[in-house]
């Protein structure tokens, strides 16, 4: 302008200009690099809601029920989707009508003053939420939001449009419905893949990335399609080794519910009337123990007890918690489900750690079906001191089954009378589901005998000994044991064998077996196909 000069000149290995300007007696730093100057808030009060503790207490698990500011000064519904820790005190919790809200008051394991503070507003229809790095970034229909608070008033007065790669479709389905940051800062998100009332393929108006798992690089400059052809996928990343599974929800193509390990370039078949090989589910999950998967986590925390390091998995459709055990050293990545028998009552969409490591956060809504009686809320999970009563670990072998609990057992309950097996096959189409069927084909579950059931020697696992065990999609193995202190280890775990596997049971901890033994005869269970 005659006075002050600019000069444009190529930044060394970049793509892009930088511009440098020259205020003769002044040095100017760009606003991009400078804190903004501080204002007033737009939304200056807070919100309380109380925590009841103690709600449900069961099975060595305790859950707390954190209620929401319903009365707020704005007169927001929040209806919460997600939450992410930025400290041991402070969450950011993220609801769909489009809030980002800042909690504070975790660091009292009490939860006696959470107070609740609105931070941002305007997302479109978001579900997940994440803090990499302290930064806070949402999952929405316009991609992946970063919001700054670069005046540190404590709302965001700064969205970064981190990653909008993602091809949106507004179909009513079609959310963002997970995201977590895998140990080496990229971050994985997944879209709904029903594109069309009815779910049916004919007419659907779904883009590339509907049903997809998604990963963006760790600056958000690209985007690829991890793995494809998912109906509602929801995701978990393990904190340490980055490995990915992914639930998906039973429907067409989809017979009951799954378990994936999510791997690059997997496919999982849904409206794919002749699909791509379709990746086989870790283990599939009967339809009257979920019906409407959500999300996992991994309980990484050792002040989680027995609990640490197992994958729990959420059940949206009947509030539920299941165990899912993973087998990845077998031919075939497969691997088994405990029903924790563990009703909380929620709807339960996402779950998220303390960074403490004590106690998973749990946060959901009524989006669509569901049994829960609950609208929306949080909860809190924590160790309790209740016996763990269903079993911590199971592994399909050869020969057999092994269950392992918390505590020993007593040797004198643990005998085949105590245990009830079937077995049965899925199958994939169009239908809605799929009802149970006999390996012969014919409606129905196959019985199976029980040889022997051993006790190791710490007392802690049984050996169930199933001879000519064979391939099956999905293994009922029910169980009525005594814990050596009397309470009741009763349960279920459910199985997906892909192949037959070898395990040293000798050194698992089992006294000699001889595997010689047959089974007690039993009649194959027909029945007529159930409703799905």
């Amino acid at each position: 302008d005659g006075e002050h000069v600019a000069s444009i000149a190529p930044a060394p290995r970049a793509r892009t200009f930088r511009v440098t300007f020259e205020f003769p007696g002044e040095t100017f730093t760009p606003a991009a690099a400078r804190p903004a100057r501080s204002v007033e808030r737009r939304w200056p009060q807070t919100a309380t809601a109380p925590a009841k503790l103690e709600h449900l207490s069961q099975n060595g698990l305790i859950l707390d029920l954190i209620a929401v500011p319903e009365v707020n000064p704005w007169n927001r519904r929040v209806r919460p989707a997600d939450l992410a820790f930025l400290s041991d005190d402070r969450a950011a919790v993220v609801t769909f009508d489009g809030d980002v809200w800042l909690v504070s008051g975790f660091a009292d394991l009490q939860l006696a003053r959470l107070e609740w503070r609105r931070f941002a507003s305007g997302l479109h229809e978001p579900l997940a939420i994440a803090a990499p790095g302290g930064v806070i970034q949402v999952a929405t229909k316009n991609g992946i939001i970063r919001l700054h608070d670069r005046d540190t008033n404590g709302e965001a007065d700064g969205f970064e449009n981190f990653n909008d790669k993602v091809i949106q479709s507004q179909t009513t389905r079609s959310f963002p419905l997970d995201m977590a940051v895998a140990p080496d800062g990229s971050t994985f998100v997944t879209q709904g893949g029903i594109v069309t009332q009815s779910g049916l393929p004919s007419g659907g108006t779904g883009t590339a990335h509907t049903g997809a798992f998604l990963r963006v690089a760790r600056d958000g400059r690209a985007l690829e399609t991890f793995a494809r052809a998912a109906r509602e996928p929801f995701l978990a990343v393990h904190p340490v080794t980055g490995v990915v599974t992914g639930t998906d929800q039973q429907g067409h193509y989809i017979p009951s519910t799954p378990v994936y390990l999510v791997r690059r370039g997997d496919s999982f078949g849904f409206l794919e009337k002749e699909p791509a090989p379709v990746t086989p589910p870790l283990v599939w999950i009967p339809h009257d123990q979920d019906i409407s998967a959500s999300s996992q986590v991994w309980m990484h925390g050792k002040a989680m007890g027995p609990w640490h390091a197992r994958l729990l998995h959420l059940s949206y459709g009947t509030g539920r918690l299941l165990l899912v055990v993973p087998d990845l050293e077998a031919p075939v990545p497969q691997g088994a489900v405990i029903p924790l028998e563990f009703k909380t009552g929620l709807p339960l969409l996402h779950g998220r750690m303390h960074p403490r490591g004590d106690a998973v956060f749990l946060a959901g809504f009524q989006i669509w079906g569901t049994q829960t009686p609950t609208k929306w809320s949080l909860g809190r999970l924590r160790h309790g001191p209740a016996p763990i009563t269903t079993a911590l670990h199971a592994l399909s072998t050869r020969e057999g089954v092994v269950l392992t609990f918390s505590d020993p057992l007593s040797a004198a309950s643990v005998t085949p009378q105590a245990v009830r097996i079937r077995s049965w096959n899925y199958r994939r189409s169009a239908a809605y589901g799929s009802g149970r069927y006999s390996h012969d084909g014919s409606p129905g579950a196959d019985r199976h005998g029980v040889g022997q059931t051993v006790l190791s020697r710490d007392g802690r696992s049984v050996f169930i000994h199933v001879p000519h065990l064979r391939p099956t999609m999905q293994l009922e193995v029910r169980h009525d044991f005594l814990l050596a202190r009397g309470e009741p280890a009763r349960g279920a775990v459910f199985f997906t064998i892909h192949a037959l596997r070898d395990l040293d049971l000798a050194a698992a901890g089992f006294p000699p077996i001889d595997l010689t033994r047959g089974a007690i005869a039993t009649a194959p269970e027909k029945e007529p196909l159930p409703t799905v």
